[in-house]
């Protein structure tokens, strides 16, 4: 694990994984597609796909199933997911709305960095009666950047939009993926994984492994 060595006075947050449960629903929809059109798309896979850009995700498919019309079937695969989430919602993590109302308390400075669109942001969070916009102090989405995670690009421009120093800045991510972004931007990272497991770069990169939201809390206290 490494170790903060900086006051931390800001703390950044992905979305899907991160705050609301959304990845169980895109897991759940790659089931249906995979029996459809006979491919695999695993976790393996999925995890490869975690913060890209559409066109990236879509390149990477035709070139692993040259059988299937990818950008189709990825985008088939973006609406089963999508319409599970707008019939039935999607849940927060937990103990986010007590890990948010502790660091506005504490005036931490807060920020969104995540691969879905401002669109998607804002109605993930309408239907938990939250604001996204109420709740932090810049967002950058997928629109916003020319290359999704793990390139660094995204938490750049988050932490340029936030004027905060790369290392005063704390991280919450559920992914590799994007717990790569995070630290090759140069910020400290906190890893809550959801459907895909720290990889060994994630156990010598990140500050702390944690089980759950409460668990970051507690943490961000102890660097106090």
């Amino acid at each position: 694990m490494k170790k903060i060595k900086n006051e931390i006075k800001c703390v950044v947050f992905d979305m899907d994984g991160t705050i609301i449960d959304s990845e169980i629903i895109w897991a759940n929809a790659a089931i249906i597609i995979n029996k459809k059109y006979n491919i695999n798309l695993d976790n393996d896979l999925r995890l490869l796909f975690c913060g890209r850009k559409k066109e990236n995700v879509v390149r990477i498919m035709q070139k692993k199933f040259p059988n299937i019309d990818a950008a189709s079937v990825r985008q088939e695969w973006s609406n089963m997911a999508k319409k599970e989430m707008d019939c039935k919602g999607v849940s927060l993590k937990r103990g986010f709305k007590n890990l948010i109302n502790y660091l506005k308390k504490q005036n931490y400075k807060l920020g969104l960095a995540t691969g879905s669109s401002k669109a998607t942001v804002d109605k993930c969070f309408k239907s938990n009666s939250l604001s996204a916009d109420a709740i932090f102090d810049k967002i950058i989405t997928i629109e916003q950047v020319k290359k999704g995670k793990p390139n660094p690009e995204i938490y750049k421009k988050l932490i340029k939009a936030l004027g905060v120093k790369a290392k005063n800045c704390l991280c919450v991510e559920d992914s590799p993926n994007g717990a790569k972004s995070a630290w090759k931007a140069g910020l400290n990272v906190v890893l809550v994984p959801d459907v895909f497991p720290p990889t060994k770069q994630c156990q010598r990169k990140c500050c702390a492994i944690l089980k759950d939201l409460n668990e970051v809390k507690a943490y961000i206290k102890t660097l106090n």
